[in-house]
């Protein structure tokens, strides 16, 4: 079961750490609202368990990258999934 709806601004929040106005920006603009069927290029975050739904490995990768600088400022973790295609 995954809970939650979480923007960019609420995971910094969570972890204590903040990004700078153009990463966030970048996060924000690949966030998709729905949890249903994350598309490629977007990310979902959940609450419970507090883990970002990528729609593809591209996009779990740029994530990734994005917040690795900010690993060491983290007060908590955070998990990067991606979504596995219906077979």
């Amino acid at each position: 079961m995954l809970l939650g709806n979480l923007t960019t601004n609420q995971i910094e929040k969570r972890l204590c750490f903040t990004l700078t106005t153009d990463e966030r920006a970048m996060l924000e603009s690949m966030r998709q609202n729905k949890a249903e069927h994350i598309m490629p290029g977007k990310w979902h975050c959940f609450d419970i368990p507090f883990t970002m739904l990528c729609g593809d490995m591209d996009t779990a990768k740029k994530v990734h990258e994005l917040l690795r600088p900010y690993s060491g400022e983290m007060k908590g973790q955070l998990q990067i999934s991606i979504e596995k295609p219906e077979a």
